[in-house]
């Protein structure tokens, strides 16, 4: 392990550093792993819009808190699901049809209320500066610094931060984002852009107003406890979590090259963390980062590719544990250091 405390060890495996180091594929297997189809992302498109009327369809049914709670899950496991698919077509890796690529991927962000372009143009940044200063991500996660970041993370998610700076973010053709140039897009451009948005979300709103029988004010209500609540709050909250375990340093860790910076982890998830906080094989991150154009219903076999090249895939053992250990670690070396 890099330049880290022996003791680390004792909490994390070496495999758990992540250092991206890219093995030689053939171009078969380069083809194996990039080829898309049209079936697989077209039904898991469809079972996410369906499962995005569960929810009010619950609520319509046996309107209570229990259920406005169970709501709020589906809806974070929603969430997730329409992240990966606007992911998939940020690598132009989603479907056969390029034309369905481009199509899905933007109303799939539609529902988490961004462009997919915006999106997308954060993204690339993040995959080519990877941990480094200019990585967009080190909103959600800054990977040298300790667990207690992570803790003063989410009192912004909780007070919507997070959620206004993910906003601009993800506003297209920004001129101030590293690498993008351009004009910054004027108010009516903008505003245009937006309406696809503001009409989806507007279905949303009137299918919680059916929800609450017709009531308007119960059903906004409806809508901002049980859907918007937790994509502004509980959402940016798990990004961070997430986004934690797949790129943090181990306690201890030190960069000696740019290389050195490039940790990335795949994660050995149970399936309730499966389930909401990595639908479509999100859990297979350290696969994505060798093989970014890889569509994420490829990743099993990407992974059977490496093992038998003999490649040790970082595997954090759970999303949770991962981060308890972290910090269990960073404990330990505090007192090791104030130790006479």
């Amino acid at each position: 392990m890099n330049a880290a405390s022996p003791s680390v060890e004792s909490l994390f495996s070496v495999d758990e550093t992540g250092v991206l180091k890219a093995p030689q594929f053939t171009r078969e297997e380069l083809d194996e792993a990039m080829r898309t189809r049209n079936d697989v992302p077209l039904v898991d498109f469809a079972v996410t819009v369906v499962l995005i009327l569960v929810p009010p369809i619950a609520l319509y049914v046996y309107p209570s808190i229990w259920v406005g709670l169970v709501g709020v899950v589906v809806n974070i496991h929603i969430f997730n699901r329409c992240a990966q698919i606007v992911h998939g077509s940020d690598h132009n890796a989603l479907f056969a049809n390029k034309k369905f690529d481009r199509l899905v991927g933007r109303f799939a962000g539609y529902f988490l209320g961004y462009q997919s372009q915006g999106h997308k143009e954060t993204h690339d940044q993040h995959h080519l500066f990877l941990n480094s200063e200019k990585d967009a991500d080190r909103v959600w996660c800054e990977p040298e610094a300790e667990v207690s970041s992570m803790v003063r993370g989410w009192l912004k998610d909780l007070f919507l931060v997070s959620a206004g700076h993910r906003f601009l973010q993800y506003i297209p053709n920004r001129a101030a984002r590293p690498g993008v140039s351009g004009p910054k897009p004027s108010l009516a451009r903008l505003a245009k852009s937006f309406a696809p948005i503001i009409a989806i979300q507007a279905m949303l709103i009137l299918a919680y107003v059916i929800a609450a029988r017709f009531d308007l004010a119960h059903g906004i209500g409806y809508y901002l406890l049980v859907y918007i609540a937790p994509l502004f709050i509980l959402y940016p909250m798990q990004i961070r979590l997430r986004s934690n375990v797949e790129h943090a340093f181990l306690p201890g860790y030190r960069c000696v090259t740019a290389q050195d910076r490039r940790v990335v982890r795949s994660v050995r998830s149970n399936w309730l963390e499966r389930s909401i906080i990595a639908p479509l094989r999100g859990e297979y991150h350290y696969e994505h980062h060798l093989v970014s154009r890889m569509p994420y219903y490829n990743a099993p076999r990407v992974r059977e590719m490496l093992q038998k090249k003999g490649v040790s895939i970082p595997l954090a053992n759970g999303y949770a544990y991962f981060v308890w250990r972290k910090w269990r670690m960073e404990r330990v070396m505090d007192r090791q250091a104030g130790s006479p």
